[in-house]
């Protein structure tokens, strides 16, 4: 049996021997064997609400879809042994973006790419220093939103060096 002893965690809180080897033996339930959380009930649910198709049914499914998706671009004889280490990877902790596990394999006409930069140039609707007018610009974010994916704007008010400089940061 351990000693009895007192120490204050940082919250002030009194702890004893005993209560801290309790919030230890707590703490290792929510994790694996390599230090990852373990699956939580609401996550695999929003997973499948976002980004399961068709009859994709639970995180495996998913995960499945992505890695073969993944694979697809390699040469033929390599696909297979890259789709199991793509789903290795996921079983793993590796966490694909957004886009990817909503897109990757399937027939939507969306982008894989989560952000994106949009250059806006000191004009209405004219093209400064290679830089699109505001409007153009705007059309252009709205369809890469359109597609699935995020833009941050970066304006530069009389070019380079003059002027005052802005970021906007639009979120999809």
């Amino acid at each position: 049996m351990l000693p009895r002893s007192n120490s204050t965690s940082s919250s002030g809180k009194i702890m004893t021997t005993e209560s801290i080897k309790t919030e230890e033996s707590l703490g290792n339930q929510h994790t694996g064997q390599l230090g990852l959380l373990l699956p939580q009930e609401i996550s695999g649910e929003v997973l499948l609400e976002k980004y399961a198709k068709g009859n994709e049914r639970d995180v495996r499914d998913v995960r499945t879809r992505v890695a073969r998706a993944l694979a697809a671009v390699e040469a033929e004889d390599k696909r297979a042994h890259w789709e199991a280490k793509f789903l290795e990877a996921q079983e793993n902790g590796f966490v694909p973006a957004g886009r990817i596990n909503s897109a990757a394999g399937t027939d939507l006409c969306a982008t894989l790419i989560n952000c994106f930069v949009q250059p806006v140039g000191d004009s209405i609707s004219d093209t400064v220093d290679g830089r699109p007018g505001i409007y153009t610009a705007l059309s252009q974010a709205a369809e890469t939103m359109r597609r699935g994916g995020g833009v941050g704007a970066a304006a530069i008010c009389g070019g380079y060096g003059q002027g005052d400089s802005i970021l906007v940061d639009v979120r999809d």
